[in-house]
């Protein structure tokens, strides 16, 4: 949530429009000072500290979330990728000791019911989500994607980046769930 609050809405995002003033964490943070010790508060402060408005939808949140709680390096997030003919796009999640770049796709971007790209249809979105791909591919080491059934399992998430060198630590990987940050 506090990815999404932290996030500027763009066009097409169902919050634009709305009259919310973009919060930074900064000012969430002098308000919780203001507050004083509380039930809480320290879990609030690491939220905060955690959040991220570069996470660019809830399923790249659980996945930050899924790579914290297993012990990954943090990624840069929405790190741009470019080549001789200019930006092919950002990618979601960027570790550049390993160059590799990875997307969470998720129903937003490519279902019927898309929050973008409305004008264009679903064969034009996916042949060009294939050449920008294929030019991702050609300016990194490694590409990959991931999607909701990763972003929900943690086994699924080490399996598929494993591959590329990031890896688990082992204490992570005994539990399944990870209540500290509302994960079941």
């Amino acid at each position: 949530m506090l990815d999404s609050a932290f996030r500027p809405a763009r066009r097409g995002d169902p919050r634009s429009g709305w009259a919310v003033d973009h919060t930074e964490s900064a000012a969430a943070l002098a308000l919780l000072d203001e507050i004083g010790p509380s039930l809480g508060d320290s879990r609030a402060r690491r939220a905060l500290a955690f959040s991220d408005g570069a996470s660019g939808s809830a399923g790249e949140s659980l996945c930050r979330v899924q790579f914290l709680a297993l012990g990954f390096p943090a990624p840069v997030l929405q790190h741009e990728l470019v080549d001789d003919l200019g930006s092919i796009g950002f990618a979601d999640f960027y570790w550049p000791e390993l160059d590799l770049a990875v997307e969470f796709d998720g129903k937003s971007k490519y279902g019927a019911d898309r929050l973008y790209d409305t004008s264009r249809s679903m064969q034009e979105i996916l042949v060009r989500e294939k050449e920008r791909e294929d030019r991702a591919r050609d300016v990194v080491r490694h590409f990959t994607r991931l999607g909701w059934a990763h972003a929900i399992d943690r086994r699924r998430i080490v399996a598929k980046l494993g591959r590329f060198g990031l890896v688990a630590s082992a204490r992570t990987l005994s539990r399944t769930t990870a209540p500290e940050y509302g994960i079941r």
